[in-house]
């Protein structure tokens, strides 16, 4: 998956890693290089999302769980646990207080 923030400046890219880390990668776009991983899931990523600033994030995976992290510091907020299935899609409000989540588990 991937998300742009409404600026056009930051942008996360997710999916399943050949090395087995299960990271999502923060980039740059106005210099087009990837400036630091987000590490904290325990298997494939499946969905990202910015807040329209791109301080704030959510990402969810196949390990059940949804993880709100923040950008700048490139660091868990929290980690949200609760769904028995897939996390296959998220979202985030503008401002980046609300997050939304949805999993193969029909939550």
């Amino acid at each position: 998956g991937s998300s742009i923030d409404g600026r056009g400046h930051v942008a996360l890219t997710c999916g399943d890693d050949t090395d087995g880390k299960n990271r999502v990668a923060v980039w740059d776009l106005r210099i087009g290089k990837q400036i630091r991983s987000l590490v904290g899931h325990e298997d494939w990523v499946y969905c990202c999302a910015l807040s329209a600033d791109g301080k704030y994030g959510i990402t969810g995976s196949s390990d059940k769980s949804a993880i709100f992290w923040d950008i700048d510091g490139g660091k868990s907020l929290q980690l949200l646990k609760g769904h028995t299935g897939v996390v296959y899609a998220c979202s985030l409000s503008e401002d980046g207080a609300v997050g939304l989540s949805a999993s193969s588990d029909n939550t």
